[in-house]
This record gives structure tokens, C-alpha cells and sequence, in this order.
């Protein structure tokens, strides 16, 4: 990032303010910044940002240069999360600020135009360095609440969200998309507006299999688990040195991938064996990393709800 115009694979010429580059440099300073890999934002991140500094060139141009640190790769216990019964659901709390965020540059300008009107919640553009980046819709819920159960429809927490309405605008999105025979990933992020950890949750979507439309429904439609363990973390139930962890939706409930500390992210065996091919969202290979990072040390244990599942 620089205050200097730089040119695009696209053709397009950007730059930033200085201020844009000030405030992403106290960004690194004051949260969990992970190095993901391609963007794909399932898979466990190889590193972290430590540190942002902001530098002036013999030109005069200020340059954000940015420091990081790989993670050591460790096993993490399995464990799963089930929906609550619905006897133990609670007044009905209907979320606010939510939002979903994609790349536009996986759409023609027209398009993406005709995406953001016609959609049921404020949509916001998700920048990727990537020349065409993954299909990858991320709906983002700012946490609330405490430790509490959650149960019944998720989409009747979500408001004005109505679940046939929700997955036939995404559906008809995803077919306008450059390359659409890519298949689309949904990732619901539930995240602390102070900036603490993160609680992910992945599930795909085949725009062209009414069968994967239909799974798609079930996970956000019983994304109540992933509230609930959201909760556990404001209230301070985790393992303090989590700073974000990911599920994966897979065979009716949400299973555990990965979960990172500041200096290690541990991922379950499940995930290992069991994660998406990131070729089904890129439409090609992953590039090739030169490192192979493993370990079979011991990972602090994460708590679930007393319906969920833990070995």
C-alpha cells in the first residue's frame, strides 16, 4: 500500500491517502491479523501481521511496510456443535449491523451494481490482492451477547433476512460471477466490534445443485451453535490466547477445522483429511508454498455446549 499510484493486472491505477495507511498500521499494532493463503479464508492461516510502519521514500511517497511471523502448525482436539433444543430458547433477539461483503471484481461493474440493489442487507465490497479471487460471500454479525443458548430458525434472527429470499439472491449473484462454474463459499463471522477473537463458520455453495442450495439453508439456518460459542468467547469461556477459529458445516452440524493463538494454529485431524479442495472456489490449483510446518503437540482444550460433541 502507497500514497503512489500503482497499476492493476485489471488495468486500473490506485493508490491510498496517508491517513488510510496510518490507520492500517494501528490496525496491525492492536489485533489478529492473519496471512491467509489465496484468501481463502477456510483454510488455516500460515502466519500473522506483527507489526505496520509507515515510511517515506526518496520520492516523497509513503509506503506501509508490513512485519509478520509464521505460526507453527499443531494438532487441535476433534470436537462439534449441535443445535439446541428449542424448549430451552429464550426471548427472540433479532441481530443488528449485518452485513455481507464480497470481491466486486469477480462481477462486471453492471452486475455488481445490480447485486448491491437487489440485496436483502447492506453489502459491502471485500478487497482481495488476487487477479480473479475466490467466490466468497461473507456474512458478518458483530457479537452482542454473553453465554447464552440459542435456538430456533438463525434466519429469524436475522430480520428482514428471509432464507428463500437470502438463497435466491445469492444463488442468482453467484451465476453472473466471471468463470460461474466456480463453486462459492458463505462464511458467517461473528466478530467483537472491540476488535477481540473472531468465530467463523464455512459453508459451500454449488450456484447449479439445488442439493447444495438446500445445505447451504440448513447451516445458516442452524448457525445458533456458532452464536453460542460466539458468546462463550465475549463471556470469557475460552482458552484466553484464542484469537480465531474456524468451523465447517459437514454432515448436519458444525464441525471444528482450526483455531489460532498468537504463535500457533492448531487444526483438528477431521480437517486435515477432510478439507474443501481450494480448486473448487479458485477454478485452478493453489500456487505452490515452499514450507511444511507440523506438530503433535498438546493444544489447549476449547470448550462447547453441553449438547456439542469433544474428544
Amino acid at each position: 500500500m502507497s500514497t503512489r499510484d500503482v497499476q492493476l493486472t485489471s488495468g486500473e491505477r490506485v493508490h491510498f491517502s496517508r491517513e488510510a495507511l496510518d490507520r492500517a498500521a494501528q490496525q496491525v499494532g492492536t489485533g489478529f491479523i492473519p496471512m491467509g493463503v489465496e484468501h481463502l479464508s477456510y483454510l488455516p492461516p500460515r502466519g500473522r501481521l506483527t507489526r505496520g510502519d509507515v515510511e517515506i521514500d526518496a520520492d516523497g511517497q509513503s509506503e506501509l511496510i508490513l512485519y509478520g511471523q509464521d505460526l507453527k502448525f499443531l494438532r487441535a482436539g476433534e470436537m462439534s456443535l449441535h443445535a439446541a433444543v428449542s424448549e430451552s430458547a429464550g426471548p427472540l433477539e433479532v441481530f443488528n449491523d449485518v452485513t455481507i461483503a464480497a470481491e466486486p471484481r469477480n462481477f462486471s461493474r453492471d452486475d455488481w451494481r445490480d447485486i448491491v440493489a437487489a440485496s436483502p442487507i447492506p453489502v459491502e465490497e471485500r478487497v482481495a490482492w488476487s487477479d480473479l479471487p475466490a467466490l466468497i460471500w461473507m456474512l458478518s454479525i458483530p457479537v452482542t451477547w454473553g453465554a447464552v443458548r440459542f435456538a430456533g430458525s438463525f434466519f429469524d434472527r436475522l430480520g428482514a433476512v428471509a432464507a428463500d429470499g437470502f438463497l435466491a439472491w445469492i444463488k442468482r449473484a453467484a451465476s453472473t460471477a466471471k468463470e460461474p462454474e466456480r463453486e462459492n463459499l458463505v462464511e458467517i463471522r461473528f466478530y467483537m466490534k472491540d476488535g477481540g477473537p473472531a468465530v467463523l463458520g464455512f459453508a459451500p455453495l454449488d450456484a447449479q445443485s439445488d442439493g447444495s442450495a438446500a445445505a447451504l439453508r440448513a447451516a445458516i439456518d442452524q448457525a445458533g451453535p456458532l452464536a453460542e460459542f460466539a458468546g462463550s468467547v465475549a463471556a470469557g469461556q475460552q482458552p484466553p490466547e484464542l484469537r480465531q477459529c474456524a468451523f465447517l458445516w459437514d454432515a448436519g452440524k458444525w464441525r471444528l477445522a482450526w483455531w489460532a493463538a498468537d504463535e500457533a494454529v492448531f487444526v483438528t485431524p477431521w480437517f486435515s483429511e477432510n478439507y474443501p479442495d481450494p480448486q473448487r472456489f479458485l477454478g485452478r490449483p493453489l500456487f505452490p508454498v515452499e514450507s511444511d510446518r507440523e506438530g503433535e503437540l498438546h493444544s489447549p482444550e476449547i470448550n462447547s455446549s453441553d449438547d456439542g460433541e469433544r474428544n
